[in-house]
């Protein structure tokens, strides 16, 4: 096994969250600026950190237990003996685990603590990497098992991210559309706009759509957002 693989392949998660953090600069955040927020999102900064726990843990640990081989075993840098690396990933996947604990413990701003699934969650990420790491160590991994790393590594970041956040409806929007001509059409609707068209759903007093209208964009005069809060 050469270390240089295990290197590498922390380079290559490395660059993947500088093109990630690089997007979500340029287009996320000047989005927001605009976007005006309807509900609260709670548990957003434990889920960050989690998850980035995860995906930069999860090689660490895996070079930790290829250390402590070495260190404490029969191991060498040219030549890492799989026994041994095993012991070592298995003892240290026991602080990993209690890791995920502490932050989903401490870190939760809303709902209960939700322990089993963040473990299940975090043992896969750490699982798939672990396989990774023996394909490399059998000389039988190959660069076209990247995709398949990533996809399923970005699913599983998904769907925790999805299961930790806490949705609540804070706000409600009214919008009034104004045209050149003095109409005014009042909705609970967002207007949309398709092609050169804006369509505006008409509601009644229950909040019920009732009917669309379908105006041109140049006779738009301007649409207000009236924020409420609930």
């Amino acid at each position: 096994m050469d270390i240089k693989d295990i290197v590498g392949m922390l380079d290559v998660w490395l660059s993947i969250f500088s093109v990630v953090g690089t997007f979500i600069i340029y287009k996320f955040i000047p989005y927001l600026q605009t976007k005006i927020i309807t509900k609260k999102y709670y548990n957003t900064e434990s889920s960050f950190i989690l998850i980035m726990y995860e995906l930069i843990g999860m090689t660490v640990l895996n070079i930790i237990a290829i250390v402590f081989a070495i260190i404490f075993g029969k191991s060498t840098w040219q030549r890492v003996l799989f026994r041994e690396y095993m012991i070592a990933w298995l003892i240290i996947i026991i602080f990993y685990i209690a890791g995920i604990i502490w932050i989903v413990r401490y870190k939760a701003e809303r709902g209960s603590a939700k322990y089993k699934k963040n473990i299940f969650y975090g043992f896969v990420i750490c699982f798939i990497m672990f396989v990774a790491f023996l394909l490399i160590f059998i000389n039988k991994y190959q660069k076209k098992y990247n995709w398949c790393v990533y996809f399923f590594i970005f699913y599983i970041v998904f769907k925790q991210g999805k299961y930790n956040v806490e949705i609540e409806k804070k706000r409600n929007i009214k919008y009034t559309v104004l045209t050149v001509h003095e109409e005014c059409y009042d909705t609970l609707f967002k207007p949309v706009k398709q092609g050169k068209y804006f369509f505006i759903s008409i509601t009644d007093e229950q909040g019920k759509r009732i009917k669309m209208i379908q105006i041109p964009e140049d006779r738009i005069e301007k649409i207000e957002h009236i924020i409420e809060d609930i």
